[in-house]
């Protein structure tokens, strides 16, 4: 067996603990409580959350990782459905305090079960669907998802009562560059080594911007990189430079559903990136916008929303291979990790193709098929532990430690 010692640092973050509260806690739904304006249910990052900003409503996401809301969700949901979609249920079913919030309801259709939860939430709010085109590449396909998000657009402002103004819409744009500015970099700190950040409290980073203002948001993360910056220049690193930087990818981790990321952590690794539409991939690109015009500027929101996207609901998805491609060197990524959760097809379908090049560029590589259950969470420890065994062992014989 291969040890190394870890040294760790149990950093006090002002910033970083800002981000627990809002994602742990009651504070943002006691704030929206508060507020004056319309509340957007939404889910996936197809959703132009410009256009919601752009009216003076708020976006806030839906995806939900609670074991008991997916028990919950079976009253009305398919057991044999992906534990995400059913926890959403339970949302409505629960009368979760978030869901009693909402005023309405922007569902995308990726899946099956996502289609299905359009019927289910019809009895609780009202409920618009976003039609995703089968590819993203085609000039139908883009032509369509543009006229998608138009209507979208209609619909808010007949929700609201307002119209949308270019300088609303503008504005809108600029104050969420910013936000993926602040988060890109965020992610430089994370490509150094030895890293300053465990990769769940960077996931509760990232997770806290679906329901937070984007402003303030923005502002706590660069106060964040501040902190991690000076961490980092006193020493204080979470793990010594041995240990396994691991890369995860496939379906959604969400809050409180963090035990994968729980059990590599453990473990004595860290998670170094994500590739998950619940993480990296929600603020990765920004929307480019050539002039300022409101036709200009729908265009370049639907472009941002689809083009980008890593969902495997597409027929074509090489762009998800090469961005993980991407991210092991950028990360300097030791093995990774393909998350499946049970009764999800797509994603499970696309860890052969995953699997396969990263094997061919000499990347270990785990695929593992787990849910919102604690039951397997001894043998998903077991083959996590093997797996990072094998890691360091390359590791050991790539720089010559013993």
């Amino acid at each position: 067996m291969i040890v190394f010692h870890r040294k760790r640092s149990d950093f006090h973050m002002e910033a970083m603990a800002y981000f627990r509260e809002i994602v742990t806690t009651d504070r943002r739904i006691q704030e929206l409580k508060e507020s004056p304006r319309m509340v957007v249910g939404v889910f996936c990052n197809f959703v132009p959350e410009e256009i919601i900003y752009g009216l003076s409503a708020i976006p806030v996401r839906l995806c939900s990782g609670d074991f008991e809301l997916a028990r919950l969700g079976e009253e009305v949901f398919p057991r044999d459905v992906c534990s995400l979609a059913k926890a959403s249920v339970g949302m409505a079913v629960g009368n979760h305090p978030l869901f009693e919030r909402l005023d309405f309801v922007i569902i995308p259709t990726p899946c099956d079960a996502k289609k299905k939860l359009c019927n289910v939430f019809r009895s609780y709010k009202q409920v618009h669907v976003l039609q995703l085109p089968p590819c993203k590449h085609e000039t139908e396909a883009q032509r369509f998802w543009v006229e998608q998000v138009w209507k979208l657009k209609e619909k808010l402002e007949e929700l609201t009562g307002k119209k949308l103004a270019k300088n609303g819409l503008k504005e809108a744009i600029l104050v969420l560059n910013r936000r993926r500015e602040a988060f890109m970099r965020f992610l430089e700190i994370r490509k150094l080594t030895p890293p300053v950040i465990s990769g769940k409290e960077a996931l509760m980073v990232t997770m806290a911007s679906f329901y937070d203002d984007p402003e303030r948001w923005t502002e706590m993360v660069l106060r964040l990189c501040e902190e991690l910056e000076e961490k980092r220049s006193n020493g204080q690193f979470i793990c010594d430079i041995f240990a396994p930087r691991v890369l995860i990818t496939g379906a959604p981790l969400v809050y409180p559903n963090f035990k994968l990321i729980d059990i590599i952590e453990s473990a004595k690794a860290v998670v170094a990136i994500d590739d998950l539409c619940s993480g990296t991939q929600r603020l990765y690109q920004p929307t480019i916008v050539k002039e300022w015009s409101m036709k200009e500027m729908i265009r370049a929101i639907a472009e941002r929303t689809l083009l980008p996207s890593m969902c495997p609901c597409f027929v074509e998805n090489e762009d998800r291979i090469n961005r993980v491609n991407q991210l092991v060197e950028e990360f300097q990524v030791d093995g990774v990790i393909h998350h499946n959760l049970r009764i999800c097809p797509l994603f499970d379908i696309e860890s052969a193709s995953i699997h396969s090049e990263l094997k061919r560029r000499n990347v270990p590589c785990l695929v593992l098929s787990t849910d919102y259950t604690y039951e397997d969470t001894q043998q998903i420890r077991n083959r996590v532990e093997a797996f990072l065994e094998m890691i360091l062992g390359r590791i050991a014989a790539s720089k010559g430690r013993h």
